[in-house]
């Protein structure tokens, strides 16, 4: 699973006459096709963003369909996370398709105010669910309310076969826009990846075929992800160091309150926020501490 920004520089690009397109409005060449068409080979961004082009213009009542690899957060030399282009949050019915970070793909949606994420590399009926940080930081910005925990399903849905973690998750995509329910009692049929070349040259999806299983599975086989979060920025815990403010007792990131060096917060006895500054002129100025 490759982001098309993690390829290693090729030469001086191409003229849009001289690339090879196969659907050019769609940013899709016949190398593209051909890897879809080849079962075991891994999709990339390109075709994932293809994909939620056509749904979002297809299903314009559901937020989310957004181009994951612009939506990606990234590590600075310093291993702290940067997220420059955030998810925009949902506050209604959503799909979307997430780069997890370690090369697999993943799909979200939301519906009634609950958060679910179909993953079809995980084991049936295993109620623990690693989510990896880059996926966190995506979930949180789409999905999380202001300074609470974001509460994730991960039902149990068909396993994918080796390198069609991107077939599964655009087909999951599908089914939730066209039925807004999770495809938890079904099994996707052979030509996945056929079906989904034909989808991308009609510029419209209609539904994988699949078949219903015989066996319904019940809520209690779900896993669950609570994923922390204090800062009012609604993004993870984790996502860099957090201080107190001593009047309003809320948790902040160091990011969130302009704290460049964390020395600086060290060095004194109260911490007040911005937010209580403003409100609240008459605090202490905070006062270094004599050792």
């Amino acid at each position: 699973v490759l982001l098309e920004s993690d390829e290693e520089p090729g030469g001086p690009s191409q003229s849009p006459e001289a690339v090879d397109w196969w659907i050019q409005h769609l940013g899709l060449t016949w190398e593209d096709k051909n890897i879809l068409l080849n079962e075991g080979k891994w999709l990339n961004d390109k075709h994932i963003e293809a994909a939620m082009e056509i749904l979002k213009t297809q299903f314009p009542h559901l937020k989310g369909l957004n181009p994951p690899h612009k939506c990606q957060p990234q590590k600075n030399q310093q291993g702290k996370w940067h997220y420059l282009h955030r998810l925009p949050q949902a506050i209604s019915d959503a799909v979307q398709i997430h780069h997890t970070g370690e090369s697999h793909w993943v799909t979200s949606f939301q519906t009634k105010g609950r958060v679910f994420l179909l993953d079809s590399a995980r084991i049936r009926g295993n109620k623990k669910y690693n989510a990896p940080e880059s996926l966190q930081i995506q979930l949180s910005s789409m999905y999380a309310t202001k300074g609470r925990n974001l509460e994730i399903c991960i039902p149990d849905i068909m396993r994918q076969s080796l390198g069609n973690c991107g077939v599964h998750a655009i087909a999951n995509a599908v089914y939730l826009c066209i039925y807004g329910q999770a495809p938890t009692n079904i099994t996707f049929r052979m030509g996945m990846r056929q079906h989904l070349v034909t989808c991308l040259e009609n510029g419209m999806f209609t539904e994988f075929k699949f078949s219903r299983n015989s066996e319904k599975l019940s809520s209690s086989e779900c896993a669950f992800l609570t994923i922390e979060i204090n800062c009012p920025c609604r993004l993870p815990n984790f996502f860099d160091d957090m201080i107190q403010c001593d009047n309003c007792k809320l948790w902040f990131h160091y990011k969130c309150q302009n704290i460049p060096d964390i020395q600086q917060i060290e060095e004194r006895a109260k911490f007040f926020c911005s937010s209580c500054k403003t409100e609240t002129p008459n605090l202490p100025i905070p006062r270094l501490l004599t050792l």
